[in-house]
């Protein structure tokens, strides 16, 4: 969502949730993937024909991370929002990626300053993005805040698809729902 309003051309979402990834093509993913059950990097290639210019993580999970790093192109951007668990490593390979002029960065609260954002994700030509976009409703630049409002006022920015909440007698039904990967843990907040 935050990619196509970007106004970039090829954004692919990658999920193991078959929701997520229907939500993610309405949003306006490009492409979208089930790591599940497609190679990611294989198909991301196929796709970008070199390797995605700009990738986000939104998991936390080390071998995704790992896994974003490799589907960039030489010179492309690989940022993670993700939480992993403390003390938790990532491998990559250091000769591969020093050659190939790689960045990897990590996204707190965001880092979104929308003048930065816009021309990092414009001359990258972006080609990679997860399916749920916390790293711009976090966002935290006073700048920025002001046109949140305004694309969810016009409908651009669906707050109510992209958040669950439940009440305390639903906490089953919220755990479950997490299990089966209808909702993100970050997604399960006010309970």
């Amino acid at each position: 969502m935050a990619a196509k309003h970007l106004g970039l051309e090829t954004i692919i979402a990658v999920d193991i949730a078959d929701a997520k990834l229907e939500l993610a093509r309405e949003l306006g993913a490009t492409h979208v993937l089930d790591s599940k059950t497609q190679n990611v990097l294989n198909e991301v290639h196929k796709i970008t024909g070199k390797g995605a210019s700009f990738a986000i993580d939104c998991t936390g999970d080390p071998s995704m991370i790992e896994l974003l790093v490799e589907c960039i192109h030489p010179f492309g951007t690989a940022g993670s929002i993700g939480d992993a668990p403390a003390g938790v490593k990532i491998k990559i390979d250091a000769l591969s990626f020093m050659v190939t002029g790689k960045t990897f960065v990590g996204l707190v609260e965001g880092d979104s300053l929308p003048q930065k954002v816009r021309y990092d994700c414009h001359r990258a030509l972006a080609q990679f993005c997860c399916t749920r976009f916390t790293w711009i409703l976090t966002a935290t630049s006073i700048q920025f805040l002001p046109e949140l409002i305004d694309l969810h006022k016009r409908g651009k920015l669906p707050l109510e698809r992209l958040v669950s909440t439940y009440s305390i007698k639903d906490l089953d039904r919220a755990l479950e729902d997490m299990e089966s990967g209808k909702v993100s843990l970050d997604r399960m907040p006010l309970l």
